[in-house]
């Protein structure tokens, strides 16, 4: 098939257009000049780069709770190994209940201490609500026993890796598995 001059006109004149972007003339590709695409091109890896950052690798993180793990206990300075601890705890007073878990990061002596006090509280100040009081409590003092009886995993547990995870990376933790998988969770 061969063009005609005219049709080597159009193609000329398109090739030799003025970019609508930075209107330089240039040879174009669809709509934009090599130099447009170029520049498109380095901001495209710039912002994977900055992505990259905000979402870290398994690697990062094991390395991160490792880090955490064998570091100083924060609540008594004392050696490690430190994982996320927790106190289950029910206060009652007439018509109101309060329960939960007291959570930290911190060694197994901090850990049991922290579960036996609550464990005192709720045992103490747990029955005083109705009816919640009465039906709550002996669930949260066989709960505040498993804490305080606990030991410590060979491995950092999966709790940890989680409280590492969004401590550290925040922005990045709600779009993690560990995020959805603790939500699921919570739903039950």
């Amino acid at each position: 098939m061969r063009l005609s001059s005219r049709d080597m006109s159009e193609i000329e004149q398109a090739s030799h257009r003025k970019c609508p972007r930075c209107g330089r003339h240039e040879l174009h590709l669809g709509d934009t000049c090599f130099g447009c695409l170029s520049l498109e091109l380095e901001r495209s890896v710039a912002a994977q780069a900055s992505i990259g950052a905000m979402f870290p690798s398994d690697e990062e993180i094991d390395r991160e709770v490792l880090r955490v793990r064998a570091a100083r206990c924060p609540r008594c300075a004392g050696p490690g190994p430190n994982d996320l601890r927790e106190a289950p705890f029910i206060y009652s007073i007439i018509a109101s209940t309060t329960h939960g878990r007291e959570r930290a990061i911190c060694c197994l002596g901090c850990g049991r201490s922290m579960a036996a006090r609550r464990l005192i509280q709720s045992l103490l100040f747990g029955w005083w609500g109705i009816p919640n009081g009465l039906f709550r409590t002996p669930y949260y003092l066989v709960t505040g026993v498993a804490a305080c009886c606990a030991g410590d995993g060979a491995q950092p547990s999966q709790k940890l890796r989680d409280a590492v995870h969004m401590l550290r990376w925040p922005e990045s933790f709600s779009m993690s598995a560990g995020a959805r998988t603790a939500a699921s969770r919570s739903r039950r």
